[in-house]
């Protein structure tokens, strides 16, 4: 028997439209480097994982509604392009195919950044105050 209190498949994909939600939310900001680049690193994550919890062609049809706000305003282009490289994705759909040359993890923030683990760790404990006034936000 599934485990009652296991949430299903459809509100795992009412749960991703509310990210979606805080997608434009956070792009309405004027959000600084930092967050962008875990907000890259988080979101590109479900596409590039080897044990997904939502298959990555609904994730990636999900971010696809979004996918030019979230190419203009949100995500770090050269981030992606230093994560995937030698290639250089324009797509969302292209990284379903593209294996990431470097993990989608803070220690390739600091790689990118050229800065310590530590200042990294700093700067993701600061966005994760972020996310938790998004998360209140879409709660009232």
């Amino acid at each position: 028997m599934a485990d009652p209190n296991q949430e299903n498949m459809q509100e795992h994909l009412e749960r991703t439209t509310e990210a979606l939600r805080a997608i434009a939310m956070f792009a309405s900001k004027d959000v600084k480097e930092y967050p962008r680049l875990f907000f890259t690193t988080d979101v590109l994550g479900p596409l590039c994982t080897d044990k997904p919890e939502l298959p990555p062609e609904r994730y990636c049809a999900l971010l696809e509604k979004q996918e030019e706000l979230l190419w203009e305003q949100i995500l770090v282009k050269g981030y992606i392009n230093y994560l995937f490289e030698p290639n250089k994705p324009e797509r969302l759909r292209a990284l379903l195919d593209i294996a990431p040359t470097h993990p989608l993890q803070d220690s390739s923030v600091a790689a990118y950044q050229h800065v310590t683990a530590a200042a990294v760790s700093y700067q993701r404990r600061r966005y994760a105050k972020i996310l938790q006034e998004i998360s209140k936000q879409l709660q009232k």
